[in-house]
C-alpha cells in the first residue's frame, strides 16, 4: 500500500512517513511502522484530507474524531489519543498505538451515530464495508474497486 502511495502522492507527509518507515532498522518495528503509516495515508489513495483523520503534535480544527500523534516517532508511538469535538475521549496512555486510535476513531463514528465528513467519507466507508465488514449495504464500488487494487 505504501508503495500505492508513493507512486500516486508525492507530498512531504507521504515522503516523511516513507522516511521514517526506512529509519526502522529491525524488522519487526520496520513492519509495524508499515501498518502504522497505511492507517495514516489511507485517505490519500481516495484523494481526502489526512488532517480530518491525523493530526501531529497540534489540536484537530475539526470536530469529528480525529487521532492525535505526538510528531516524534510517530510511526511507532504508543502514546496516541483520539479527540472529538475539542475533547480527548482517549487519553494520551502508554497502549494507544495508532490502530488501536483508528478503531476508537471509527468506534466513536458508529457508536455516537456521526456523520461522516465528506473530507473521510470513502476513507471511512473503506473501513466500515471491508474492513470492520459492519454495512449490510452493497459496498460502494470506488471502495471495492481500492480494496482490490490493494489485494493484488
Amino acid at each position: 500500500m505504501m508503495q500505492l502511495v508513493k507512486s500516486k502522492h508525492k507530498d512531504d507527509v507521504v515522503n516523511a512517513i516513507s522516511a521514517e518507515i526506512e529509519c526502522e532498522l529491525d524488522d519487526s518495528m520496520k513492519k509495524y511502522a508499515t501498518l502504522n503509516a497505511a492507517i495514516i495515508v489511507l485517505p490519500r489513495l481516495f484523494k481526502e484530507s489526512i488532517d480530518c483523520l491525523v493530526t501531529f503534535d497540534i489540536e484537530p480544527l475539526q470536530s469529528t474524531p480525529t487521532i492525535k500523534v505526538p510528531k516524534k516517532q510517530r510511526l511507532i508511538t504508543k502514546d496516541c489519543c483520539v479527540m472529538l469535538d475539542g475533547c480527548n475521549i482517549i487519553e494520551h496512555f502508554s497502549d494507544v498505538d495508532v490502530s488501536l486510535a483508528m478503531s476508537c476513531v471509527f468506534a466513536s463514528y458508529y457508536i455516537y451515530n456521526i456523520q461522516y465528513p465528506a473530507q473521510l467519507k470513502n476513507t471511512l466507508l473503506f473501513y466500515e464495508h471491508i474492513v470492520y465488514g459492519l454495512s449490510a449495504k452493497a459496498s460502494p464500488v470506488t471502495i471495492t474497486r481500492m480494496a482490490n487494487t490493494l489485494n493484488e
